[in-house]
């Protein structure tokens, strides 16, 4: 059990025997009811139905091998504690989901791991949780030092400012990306929103990677400008990953809430979608990388920054060179997880 969670499962503890003993008091006294939970009760918020689609979205394209554990109890907490060090014993190749049900939503602004990625749901009162492994973390890792390299050959390295996985708050739900960026200083009007969301995951669960697309849009209210999809093939014989640039269609700008309650109010559209691929086998750097096709992942100036470009100030590129170094890393990564898998099947 890692620090972080540890002291989330104290708290957890005393915030169980604390409402248990407020649970008594209640149920022994005539007392009036507290306005203030009454009030946290009952004084929901009309969240308008699109976005809790979005939400649904997210929980209905997990993968089929998500880990489900229900009840918010502290016997349940353990099990969870239990689930997540024996997917880390046994190695996470890229990402495994695990959902979590009618958890409470002062506990679920607690949680938190190393290498995971939290969802929480407000309506359901689900959370889930990504746990990521070595591969993942390459691949994320590259896109970020290529942003931050990009930025600092313009003389613009504080200008956009490299905010990770920072948990944000939508309208009924709150999420942490793989990695996000946010011009700096801040642009009024903007908010808390980064104008780049990474988003990264197994091919497995491309469905689950592009409902968190649309749940970037949908509650930024289009602040967010683009979202970078990276898909990673967990087959031992496919060497494949995918890299997308989602973004919001500009021939459906954003209609005011009151007029689409019950519809969604945008769309978005994959602009580029590059795969890259080599045989399969353990990694070799003379290995030939296939990049089709042979072209830029591009980011506009103007998505990252929020301002059109100053010459010479120029997009955000990675090259098909960029994209294979990436891929190389990538499956280094997954044939370190292969052979700690075979270890331990092994023993």
């Amino acid at each position: 059990m890692d620090d972080a969670f540890n002291e989330t499962f104290q708290g957890y503890t005393r915030l169980t025997k604390t409402s248990a003993k407020m649970a008594a008091l209640s149920h022994n006294s005539s007392a009036p009811e507290n306005p203030v939970t009454k009030l946290q009760q009952t004084d929901m918020p009309d969240i308008p139905e699109n976005f809790l689609a979005i939400d649904r979205k997210c929980l209905s394209t997990l993968p089929d091998d998500t880990l489900v554990v229900d009840g918010s109890s502290v016997r349940s907490i353990r099990k969870l504690d239990a689930i997540v060090k024996r997917q880390m014993e046994l190695g996470i190749d890229v990402a495994k989901y695990v959902r979590l049900n009618d958890i409470p939503p002062e506990l679920a602004e607690k949680f938190s791991w190393k290498s995971a990625r939290i969802m929480y749901c407000h309506d359901t009162r689900s959370l889930i949780v990504k746990l990521v492994g070595g591969p993942h973390e390459s691949a994320a890792g590259r896109i970020d030092y290529m942003i931050i390299m990009q930025c600092a050959s313009m003389g613009l390295s504080q200008s956009l400012r490299p905010s990770g996985s920072l948990r944000l708050s939508g309208v009924s739900s709150a999420k942490e990306p793989d990695g996000s960026f946010i011009p700096t200083p801040p642009i009024p009007g903007r908010g808390q929103w980064p104008t780049i969301i990474i988003e990264v995951a197994a091919t497995e669960s491309y469905r689950k990677l592009t409902a968190d697309a649309d749940w970037w849009f949908s509650n930024s209210k289009g602040a967010v400008n683009v979202v970078i999809i990276v898909a990673i093939s967990q087959k031992k014989a496919e060497r494949k990953i995918t890299f997308e640039t989602v973004i919001l269609e500009s021939t459906n700008p954003l209609r005011p809430l009151a007029q689409t309650r019950r519809r969604r109010y945008y769309k978005t559209s994959t602009r580029q979608k590059i795969t890259t691929s080599r045989a399969p086998g353990p990694s070799d750097p003379g290995t030939p990388i296939t990049v089709h096709p042979e072209e830029d992942l591009r980011v506009t100036f103007e998505e990252a920054f929020d301002r059109p470009p100053i010459p010479p100030e120029h997009d955000l590129l990675f090259t098909p060179d960029v994209l294979r170094m990436a891929s190389r890393e990538v499956w280094e990564s997954q044939d370190l997880a292969f052979a700690e898998k075979s270890a331990q099947s092994m023993t």
